[in-house]
């Protein structure tokens, strides 16, 4: 655990240098080995939405690449035992996908199977009237 904690006060020292608002998110495990970063997504973040920190693994790999020049490579790892649900599967599926579309994207294991029934989303309630979003917003360019 100290050495974990380490790579993350080196990670934030770093980061804060380049962008100060950037905070690195606390549900991941971070491990700095010479030139390669390793992002390990924590259940909570292979359960979560993907547009929450906790899931956006591809925007802190990005972000952490293009900020700090000295890593070369990130390898996405994800904790074992995760029950499959949704937003896993959708999990599978970026994975795969940001690993063929980045050359620098490494894997640490073999990915499950893509589900061949993937659901991006569900609306929990009835839409909103398009006059109850301001013009541009995103929910108004839902309605």
């Amino acid at each position: 655990m100290a050495k974990t904690v380490k790579v993350v006060d080196s990670l934030k020292s770093k980061l804060a240098q380049k962008m100060p608002t950037g905070e690195l998110p606390e549900y991941y495990e971070y491990s700095l080995n010479k030139k390669n970063l390793t992002l390990k997504m924590l259940k909570r973040g292979l359960e979560a939405n993907m547009q929450d920190n906790e899931g956006a693994f591809e925007s802190w790999a990005i972000a952490l690449k293009f900020y700090l020049k000295d890593i070369e490579t990130v390898t996405i790892d994800w904790e074992d035992g995760v029950v499959d649900n949704l937003h896993f599967n959708r999990f599978v599926y970026r994975a795969a996908k940001f690993m063929q579309t980045y050359d620098w994207v490494r894997l640490a294991k073999k990915l499950p199977e893509i589900p061949t029934i993937l659901v991006c989303n569900y609306p929990n309630g009835d839409a909103a009237d398009k006059s109850a979003h301001q013009p541009g917003s995103e929910g108004w360019l839902e309605c």
